[in-house]
């Protein structure tokens, strides 16, 4: 979920050891990544060798709207709008929503036995820098309380997530909006839903995209169907994206009931990793305990690996990313936007939602967890 500032909105819209080797479900080698309407060429995951266990502590674990909220707050359209960075825009994609700024619509509730719904809402307005008034559905953007680097382990059990044509839903973590995207960017879940007559060079989508994006000339990654993925590619609004495991994302994941996404973050990269929903997971079923570790019982579920490190491909090929500058901490973000910059057209996405909007059934997130871990000292 690249974020655009105010600036750059007019020229943009425990040890890890990497085997460059396919593993799991695939791409084939010519698909294509389209990301942030740029293009490179898409990477299945490399395998990671996980060496040495490691043991990491519950921050929190959201299992309903009350401790959602507790761990989250809303960023809302009213924060863009008046914000010295972004001054004028509802949000920072350019997306046809207002987001929401409290829970007075209940876009955020509990679900019975256990988890959290959060849904798209009715249709509203918003007034831009020049006194101009704009429509938009609203919707909901939330960002963590607490910041996390370093040493994070982030799980979300899935069961559903926004699968309507228009809907751009994702799970990432920022670090700051205003100097993005040198401050760094990773995507864990990201997708959008268009047809086919909307464009010809990306079908409907049901593999999630995993990106990292990070400042110029400081991270390239392995990639075994082409060159070294560049992190910043596309002035950083591409950066170096993987594909997930075959219905992993849209009609396809929510068709087979959901599943579990999970991020480690650790001083030798970042790992992404999926657990269809009738796998058993390395902390056995629910929710995990207080305290995990990540070992090798995790290794099969990864699908794609952004190494901090540097060497040569099996064809000689360079990549170097021993200093991605992560070195300030992220805030993790849950979202649905609606159209935006990812779409081909702007205008056919929002009159086609316009007309629709109001019979969705399929433009929400059905969560039954999403836990965060810091790194056991």
């Amino acid at each position: 979920m690249t974020i655009q500032s105010a600036l750059t909105a007019a020229a943009v819209a425990g040890t890890l050891l990497m085997n460059v080797v396919s593993a799991g479900p695939t791409s084939a080698p010519d698909d294509l990544v389209r990301h942030h309407g740029q293009r490179q060429a898409g990477a299945s995951s490399p395998t990671t060798a996980t060496t040495a266990p490691l043991v990491f502590t519950q921050k929190t674990l959201s299992t309903n709207a009350n401790t959602l909220l507790s761990a989250f707050g809303f960023e809302s359209t009213d924060y863009f709008l008046n914000d010295d960075d972004i001054i004028g825009w509802n949000d920072p994609t350019s997306g046809y929503v207002v987001y929401v700024s409290t829970n007075t619509d209940n876009l955020v509730k509990s679900v019975s036995p256990t988890g959290v719904r959060v849904n798209t809402g009715a249709m509203s307005s918003w007034t831009d820098g020049d006194g101009v008034k704009h429509a938009g559905i609203k919707a909901v953007r939330l960002q963590s309380k607490a910041s996390y680097g370093v040493g994070t382990v982030l799980i979300a059990d899935v069961r559903h997530v926004p699968s309507e044509i228009g809907t751009w839903p994702a799970l990432w973590l920022v670090q700051d909006e205003a100097t993005w995207p040198n401050s760094g960017e990773f995507d864990l879940i990201e997708g959008w839903t268009y047809p086919s007559t909307w464009s010809t060079d990306q079908p409907m989508q049901s593999a999630v995209f995993s990106t990292l994006h990070t400042a110029p000339n400081v991270c390239t990654v392995p990639n075994p169907y082409g060159r070294p993925l560049n992190c910043n590619a596309g002035a950083g609004d591409e950066g170096c994206p993987f594909d997930g495991p075959a219905n992993t994302f849209g009609a396809a994941l929510n068709a087979k009931g959901g599943g579990t996404f999970a991020m480690a973050w650790t001083s030798a990269g970042i790992r992404a990793f999926f657990w269809p929903r009738a796998t058993v997971k390395p902390w056995g079923s629910g929710a995990p305990a207080s305290r995990i570790t990540v070992d090798s019982t995790w290794d099969s579920a990864q699908y794609a690996s952004w190494p901090f490190s540097k060497g040569v491909d099996s064809k000689g090929r360079a990549y170097n990313c021993v200093d991605p500058k992560l070195s300030q901490k992220m805030r993790i973000i849950l979202n649905t936007d609606i159209c935006g910059d990812v779409f081909p057209s702007a205008k056919t996405c929002e009159s086609y939602v316009k007309a629709r909007y109001s019979s969705w059934t399929d433009s929400h997130w059905d969560i039954a967890f999403l836990a965060t871990y810091t790194q056991s000292v």
